[in-house]
């Protein structure tokens, strides 16, 4: 007994130094984030422009997640599995088989960005005008090699996360967002709008340099080929995210497509309140959610139940402290942050107005946002992509139905609104089912 509670207080000694080294890394990147939009709100504030230009940017990023989410839980469990029972060299067998997957599935995804740029911007903004879809279109063209590089770094970022290298996959995105600052930083006066764009494609290549460089000495070049089993064996896990991983970006593209219709400027406004409320998340929940889910993926292939269970309350514990007060200074404090953040140069004070008051609401749903990013991942740790799975599609389309309920009473408040309740909705259901899961391991709650 004395021994498991020495193991469990190493194992979380070396997740607190993890976590508080990815958050510190992690404040730069946001840093970064928040540096990027000042700059987008400075030269371009709410307008046509910044729309145009958040919209591309949402719609990039929006297939990176998608890949990262669908690849992280299935690879990152089979990867450790096979690095555990079989070793080191075999386990690299499961990232290229993984690779040979995603790697011709990023080349087509660009393609299809750049050839079909203009049907595709109708169909996620069908509210803009023609001068934001000509413009919207045209950037989407610039940015669409940038998927290639990014689709590949999520599964070189995952490798650096089974390596415990935290901190080096991080490192890319601050790397990612920097290269987006110096390019408006240099060439906005000259270039427009587009030296955002362009930022954006050469810091995807840089971002993944840096993943290839840190991987290079751990990478086995025997082991190089595909693998039927392995890619079944992930497979068993990817496809509920699949399903679920498209109605949540459909949710985001629905989100667009009705800000598209509304005053100009409410698209921006969303983007830039979710930065302020993505803040703490990614550097709290976000980067532990990034630490603890290798340990809660060791514990369970284990079958360490005992640990894995008091791990998973210390870490939800941990953020219900931090996040329930900080939710309640954003919501009181909505204008002056905003304020103090962007109002400079073509960010006004009417601009201010229409990002505080989707802030106040964003806040409200902060610690559900926060409590979600480590519950889905402990559902992942113990091989059930099922259930968080099933329960974020119904909340999608709660979502969708409350918004469009909404939005004609609130306009872009209306889609905050949405996303808050839905998010909550889903974090209430996955802490109630927690109580089955633990009864089916037979875990005392």
């Amino acid at each position: 007994m004395i021994i498991r509670k020495q193991i469990l207080l190493l194992k979380e000694n070396a997740i607190i130094k993890a976590s508080a080294l990815v958050s510190l890394i992690t404040v730069f990147v946001k840093i970064a984030g928040y540096i990027e939009k000042a700059l987008i709100a400075y030269y371009w504030g709410t307008t046509s422009k910044a729309d145009a230009y958040n919209a591309v940017f949402a719609l990039i990023f929006s297939v990176f997640v998608f890949f990262r989410e669908i690849v992280e839980p299935g690879f990152l469990n089979n990867f450790l599995k096979v690095k555990h029972n079989t070793g080191e060299k075999e386990s690299w067998n499961v990232f290229f088989t993984v690779f040979w997957c995603i790697f011709p599935a990023g080349i087509i995804v660009s393609l299809c960005l750049f050839l079909f740029s203009d049907a595709i911007t109708h169909i996620v903004l069908p509210g803009f005008s023609d001068e934001r879809f000509m413009l919207a279109s045209k950037l989407l063209r610039i940015a669409s090699p940038a998927c290639v590089f990014l689709i590949i770094s999520t599964l070189t970022g995952i490798a650096l996360n089974a390596y415990k290298k935290f901190s080096i996959a991080v490192s890319g995105d601050f790397v990612f967002k920097f290269f987006i600052i110096l390019c408006i930083a240099i060439l906005a006066r000259k270039l427009g709008i587009y030296a955002a764009i362009y930022g954006l494609v050469i810091g995807a290549v840089v971002k993944l340099a840096i993943h290839a460089a840190a991987l290079w000495k751990n990478i086995s070049w025997e082991n190089t080929g595909f693998k039927r089993t392995y890619l079944s064996n992930i497979w068993i896990l990817t496809w509920p995210l699949l399903i679920g991983i498209i109605f949540s970006q459909i949710s985001s593209l629905v989100d667009n497509v009705f800000a598209s219709f509304l005053q100009e400027g409410s698209l921006s406004a969303l983007s830039y309140s979710k930065k302020i409320v993505e803040l703490p998340i990614v550097i709290f929940p976000y980067a532990l959610s990034i630490v603890v889910f290798p340990y809660f993926s060791e514990l369970n292939i284990e079958k360490n139940m005992t640990q894995l269970r008091q791990l998973l309350r210390k870490t939800l514990k941990w953020i219900a402290i931090v996040f329930i007060p900080l939710a309640l200074c954003l919501f009181f404090f909505s204008g002056i942050i905003t304020q103090l953040i962007f109002q400079r140069g073509a960010f006004d004070a009417q601009s201010t107005t229409l990002t505080a008051s989707s802030l106040a609401v964003y806040a409200i749903g902060m610690p559900a946002f926060a409590i979600e990013t480590v519950l889905v991942v402990f559902y992942f740790s113990l091989s059930d992509t099922k259930t968080p799975v099933l329960i974020g599609i119904i909340c999608v389309i709660v979502n969708i139905i409350i918004t469009w309920i909404l939005v004609k009473s609130f306009a872009h408040l209306g889609i905050a609104w949405g996303l808050v309740i839905s998010k909550t909705l889903k974090v209430v259901i996955l802490l109630y089912l927690l109580k089955y899961k633990f009864k089916s391991k037979q875990i005392e709650v």
